[in-house]
Formats: structure tokens, sequence, C-alpha cells
């Protein structure tokens, strides 16, 4: 008889072993590279960074200590491959991890590819099984940090978009009840996500409708739930745009 329990939380994986909880996420990435069959023209650091970061960002916004990370390259390392792991590693780097001993993976060195494609996992831990938020109010404030980008918007918004130093910032303030990194499917979705496990209802503000449902590419903003009244005091902590973009209530 296993030991274990499985179960999900949004994006991650949860295994149970009673006294600690290992979480699991990850994140893919195809068709964005230097190789000649790339859609997307990106250099290796910045493919193996952002690819890396989603899955470090799901990890530390549920408040998970990342452990070890796994990367599966469809690239042979040399050269191009090596770029990408030297993005990996710089991103292992920022969630507070060691790269030299936190960091496995493969890489195709069998046959030529014409096009780039890799996978990061992410192993964490939660000492406590009470890691999901509980609302203790009926009324949060739905705020942006950061803003959509996806593609090249990436890279010319550097200065714009979710890091991973903001995340560990945000999560630790009293203010902020719950924060979900969003990608491809849009702030929209996980906004109504956040408020189905809060079990309050989003209304949204009408000014930044179009912005909301736009992809946020490779976790280039986060939705929060916020006490009301502590933007401006938010604000002053991280150097990325801050935005309302609605109310939870119940």
């Amino acid at each position: 008889m296993r030991g274990f329990m499985i179960s999900k939380y949004r994006d991650i994986s949860i295994i149970d072993f009673g006294d600690k909880l290992l979480t699991i996420a990850c994140d893919s990435c195809g068709g964005v590279g230097l190789l000649d069959g790339d859609i997307v023209k990106a250099d290796g650091f910045n493919v193996g960074y952002h690819t890396a970061f989603v899955a470090l960002a799901e990890t530390l916004a549920i408040g998970a200590e990342p452990l070890m990370i796994v990367d599966t390259l469809s690239v042979s390392l040399e050269s191009y491959g090596k770029s990408i792991l030297y993005g990996i590693k710089s991103a292992a780097k920022e969630a507070g991890l060691d790269p030299s001993l936190s960091i496995t993976g493969s890489s195709e060195e069998n046959f030529t590819v014409s096009s780039t494609g890799i996978g990061v996992t992410v192993l964490g831990q939660i000492d406590s099984p009470d890691f999901r938020p509980v609302p203790d109010g009926d009324k949060y404030e739905a705020v942006l940090f950061g803003i959509p980008y996806v593609g090249d918007e990436v890279l010319q918004n550097k200065a714009k978009v979710l890091s991973l130093e903001s995340i560990k910032t945000i999560i630790g303030e009293a203010s902020v009840l719950d924060l979900i990194p969003v990608g491809s499917r849009g702030v929209l979705f996980e906004t109504k996500q956040m408020a189905k496990d809060l079990g309050m209802e989003f209304s949204e503000e009408s000014a930044i409708k179009d912005m909301i449902r736009q992809s946020a590419g490779p976790a280039t903003c986060a939705v929060a739930a916020v006490c009301p009244g502590s933007i401006e005091s938010l604000k002053i902590l991280i150097d990325i745009p801050v935005t309302l973009i609605g109310t939870f209530s119940k």
C-alpha cells in the first residue's frame, strides 16, 4: 500500500507524505529560439530562463520552497543547448537554489533538430498542509502585477514583467491573500479560477477589459487577491506595474 496521497492544486501536483508535501510544477516551450524552424527568434538564455521561470513562479506562488529543477532539452547541449541551460541556472539562482546541486536533465545528442523544444519540471516542498488561502473577509481587490505580454513583447518589455523576486515579496505581505501567475490562458481565466477557489465572485473593471483577455505568455504577470486599500503600499514594494482589475466578493 502506498504511504502517500496525490492531488492537484491549480496547475501543480501535490504528493502528501503526511508531514511534508511535495509539489511538482512544469512548463514547456517549442518553436522559440534560434534554429531555422523556430517561429519566434530568441536567444537560448531567454528560452531557458523564461521556461524555468514559469514552473518556479507557480511553485513560489503557493508558498512552496523549490528543491530541484529537471530540464529536458530537444537540442544538443553543445553551444546552443548550453546557453539554454545557462538561462535555467539563472532562474534557479533567483529562486534561491544552487544550480550546481539542484539541476539535472537530458538533451538530444542523436539527431539534429530544426526547431527548439524544452521542458522544465520543478520539485518543491511545503511544510504545512494548510497552504490553501481561506478568506476572512467578504471583499478583496483583484490586482494585476506586471503586464500580459507574449512572444517578442516579452523581451521588449522586461522592466514591466513579473520577476521571481517580486513574487516572493508579494506573497510575504499580510495584505495579500492569494496569488496566481498568469500564462497563455490569460488574466481573466486565472482570475475566475482564483474566485472559484476562494468561493467568491469576480467583478471586472471595464477600463481594462481588453488587457485581461490577452495571453501573458511565460507568466509575465500575476493576479492577486488583496485587502481593500492596500494597493498603494504594494506599489512601493515592487518596481513593476500594479493595476486594479476588479473585486472579489461573497
